[in-house]
């Protein structure tokens, strides 16, 4: 019993940390907010903030006057503890899922009118919140914009339901001259006006994302509102977004756990893959795939130690990465290791690794692994 107690007081360092600098993430929402203007900007915290932590990011936002969130479904806002006065759960959701929906008052989006109609059992007592997702081309769900306008108009004025809005989603906004995405805006904004037209008061209206607002003024511009997520972390969606007015908010680091010295011929790695031509030395680092570092990153990754660019040698393995350190003087155990990150005049951002592994930031940040501690700066 002595040895259970005592192993699960222990505590002992930590081998890699992910800073997350909250006061930033407010700073970029506030800038976002200001480029805006009126129109109002709904943070997305889906996926537990991107693989971030939706409870400490969410906590610190509403203390500091955020008020409505947009999230994925039921189980996320539940986390979430009526933190905010306005939820829009952005998601298809089950029918099992609706007594909590209208007990908490939450957003429920309507993807399709024969469904909504078959909700009327659960709300006898209290009308159901409702946001008409509209699909605009992205073929996953909500009603199709041909059909949309009729079978909305069947429904506007069911006594049991609330209409708060109705949104959509684009499926590329990577440029000002993005067809598809102005298309989408012009359909989208010409059935909201057909439906205020005859009388449908649409009080939240929104399109637009984060790259809405890096490159496509008329999705905040000509709508109520604009949903943002990766912007609030100020990383960049495609290599042609222009978000560098948002602050950088997330720093990766680990330490040095080793350091040998190797001879020509010699190999490391899983395969055998890397061979030392010429002497070389190099730090092991424990932090492998597992973590959420891409497999894939051996092949042009970096990291940063001591003011100096460490390749990656060899495959990773699931707990360990090895890097080159010939040219890092006095290289030693427990020296800094930056994955994301400054280290005098060089960074490694979120965009670089996902570069090195031919994939969007997005799932590099939703990737990473338990073993890493989170550090929120307030």
């Amino acid at each position: 019993m002595f040895l259970l107690r005592h192993t699960n007081n222990l505590k002992t360092p930590c081998r890699i940390q992910l800073k997350i600098d909250l006061k930033k993430v407010l700073k970029n929402i506030n800038t976002m907010q200001s480029q805006i203007g009126d129109c109002q900007l709904i943070p997305v915290l889906k996926a537990d903030a991107y693989g971030l932590g939706a409870i400490q990011i969410g906590k610190y936002l509403a203390e500091n006057g955020i008020s409505q969130i947009g999230l994925a479904d039921v189980n996320e806002a539940i986390e979430l503890k009526g933190l905010f006065s306005e939820i829009h759960l952005l998601g298809d959701v089950f029918e099992s899922e609706l007594k909590t929906i209208i007990e908490k008052g939450w957003i429920c989006p309507v993807s399709s009118i024969s469904r909504l109609k078959e909700w009327e059992q659960y709300c006898r007592d209290t009308k159901l919140k409702i946001q008409f997702n509209i699909d605009t081309g992205m073929g996953q769900t909500g009603i199709p914009i041909k059909i949309a306008q009729q079978e909305i108009l069947e429904v506007m004025n069911l006594p049991w339901i609330e209409i708060k809005g109705i949104y959509s989603h684009f499926t590329n906004a990577e440029s000002a001259e993005d067809d598809f995405a102005l298309q989408q805006m012009k359909e989208f904004k010409a059935l909201i006006n057909d439906l205020e037209n005859n009388g449908l008061k649409l009080p939240f209206k929104h399109i637009g994302n984060s790259n809405g607002i890096n490159f496509l003024p008329e999705s905040y511009k000509e709508f109520s509102h604009v949903r943002s997520g990766i912007n609030l972390y100020g990383i960049q969606e495609s290599q042609t977004s222009k978000n560098g007015y948002l602050a950088e908010t997330l720093e990766l680091k680990t330490s040095v756990i080793k350091v040998n010295d190797f001879k020509p011929g010699e190999s490391l790695g899983y395969g055998r893959e890397f061979i030392v031509k010429n002497s070389m030395k190099i730090a092991t680092i424990p932090i492998g795939y597992a973590d959420g570092i891409p497999y894939q990153s051996y092949k042009e990754g970096y990291v940063l130690i001591n003011e100096c660019k460490c390749p990656i040698v060899g495959r990773l393995s699931m707990d360990y990465t090895s890097v080159d350190v010939s040219n890092v003087p006095d290289v030693k155990i427990n020296d800094p290791v930056i994955l994301i990150g400054h280290s005098g005049s060089f960074k490694i951002t979120v965009e670089d690794w996902a570069c090195w592994k031919n994939t969007i930031p997005y799932e590099i940040i939703c990737s990473f692994g338990p073993r890493i501690k989170k550090v929120y700066l307030k």
